[in-house]
């Protein structure tokens, strides 16, 4: 279960990345 929620927690945290430097190109 442990195991799960971290990899989760990474996906969460690649996709805010990739949001954010899209955004950021944007601008």
């Amino acid at each position: 279960y442990k195991e799960d929620k971290v990899a989760r927690s990474l996906m969460l945290q690649k996709q805010l990345d990739r949001y954010a430097s899209i955004t950021l190109d944007a601008e």
